[in-house]
This record gives structure tokens, sequence and C-alpha cells, in this order.
């Protein structure tokens, strides 16, 4: 909104939130809101922070919203006073990733962001394209998104979901006088993207337990899924069902950590 420098209408904020979300799980392995997710007819939604754009405050405290937003006659808007700035509750890699996803969908209509966006993500179609489906809201738990978004098997997303934030903060690290900067396992020289290769080529966890014993079993499953999705060479954000020529980028460095915020 701040961006825009002026009200937003519900469903446009709706959406831009979710792909906000939805970028930050792919590059980030964590997202920004943690709110319920739901499939609707009308594409993915951030459950809860549909309901209080829509002005349904539940009996529990609104927290941050309210002290942010106002609603007034033409949509939504940051109140007064309200800057980027104050936002403490942000990390520096959700910042960036709002700001990316401003630029490549703010000036998107209402219409474009429902129906060239949305019907064309892969967890909308697999969620509300289905013949058992019984209602107009289907949710959808992050382990599902990540599996279709970061493209992991059932065990990976389970542990993206309940452990990778404390893993990925305690396990990995990047120092340039290490390995010039390459994420490593802490406490050691054993770059992320050296268990990836070998994980890939056939050897086991415990394999890798025996080799490196300074290392858990945590580390390695963390520093796995941070080389799965940073990878040395990764695509700009474009379209989300697109393929775009890969573009190489430095390796980004661990997530700075920080408590979700409720926007």
């Amino acid at each position: 909104m701040h961006e825009a420098n002026r009200a937003i209408g519900q469903l446009r904020l709706a959406k831009l939130m979710y792909l906000a979300e939805r970028e930050a799980i792919r590059r980030f392995l964590l997202p920004i809101v943690e709110d319920e997710t739901h499939a609707r007819e009308k594409g993915m939604v951030l459950s809860r922070t549909w309901d209080l754009a829509q002005g349904r405050h539940s009996a529990q405290s609104t927290g941050d919203w309210d002290a942010h937003i106002v609603q007034t006659a033409r949509g939504l808007n940051v109140r007064k006073g309200v800057s980027v700035g104050s936002l403490d509750s942000l990390s520096d890699d959700d910042l960036e990733v709002i700001q990316r996803v401003w630029e490549d969908y703010g000036a998107m209509k209402q219409d474009d962001l429902v129906h060239e966006v949305h019907h064309k993500l892969p967890e909308w179609t697999d969620h509300w394209n289905t013949p058992d489906r019984k209602s107009g809201s289907v949710r959808v738990s992050y382990a599902k998104l990540y599996q279709t978004i970061c493209g992991v098997d059932e065990t990976e997303a389970r542990f993206l979901t309940e452990e990778y934030r404390a893993a990925q903060h305690r396990w990995i690290t990047s120092d340039p006088e290490i390995l010039g900067g390459t994420p490593v396992v802490v406490g050691t020289r054993v770059s992320v993207y050296a268990i990836r290769g070998r994980l890939a080529g056939g050897d086991k966890l415990d394999d890798l337990l025996k080799d490196y014993p300074r290392t858990s079993r945590a580390a390695l499953l963390a520093a796995k899924m941070y080389a799965k999705v940073h990878p040395l060479e990764t695509h700009p954000l474009g379209r989300p069902w697109e393929a775009p020529a890969s573009q190489a980028h430095p390796v980004q460095a661990p997530r700075k950590s920080g408590p979700a915020p409720s926007l």
C-alpha cells in the first residue's frame, strides 16, 4: 500500500499477500505470515488475513493489523505514521520478497491477478479441481504447499513444516572466510551442496554421519533442503507457472531470524 501510494481493494491485496507468502516459501523455505491457507473459487488465499481485510474481526485481538491497517471507502490503506522501518517483525528477506512481488505483480489489475495468476498455480488446481470437493473452501496445509512449491516429498515437507526453521538457524551458516561464503554446516567446512550431492548420488544419511561425526541427522537434512531450494544458480521470480531462463545469482546467506508478523 505504501508502494501504491493509495488504498488497495481487499481481493487484490489478498492475492498479492498470498504471492508474497508463496515466494518466501520458494526462496527461503519460510513463510512470512504462517496463516491458514485455503483454495477458494477465486484462487488461493490466506484465510485469517482475508477475514481481517473484509472487516471480520474475531473476539481475539487483531494485534498489528489494527495498528497498521485502516479501512476506507476506497479500500485498505496504511495508517498515518506507519513506515517500512516501523515493521520490525519483518526480516530483510521478507521485505525483499514483498518488494519483488510488488515489482512483478503490483501493476496488475484485480481480475488479472485472479484469472491470469492464481488459477494457474498448481496448488490451487490440485485442491480446487477435485471431484470430491464438498465446499467452497479447501484448506491447504503448509506441508502440501511445500510439496507443490518446493518439489519435496512428504517426509521432507513435514520436516520443513515442523523443524526446518530451528534446524536452519542452528546448523547452517555462511562465512566469507569459509569456502568464500558458501553455506556450510556449522562447525565444519562441509558445504550444503556437497551434502546434497552425496545424497543425490546414492549415499544415505547414515553414511554421511559416519564420515562427518561432528554433524547430526537434523543438520544433514537441513543442509539437503537448503541446497535443494537455494541452488548455486537460481531463477528470477517471473511467473510461477512458467520456466524462465536461468540466471546466475550469488548464493543467499541463511535467512535472518525474527518473529512472524501478523500482517
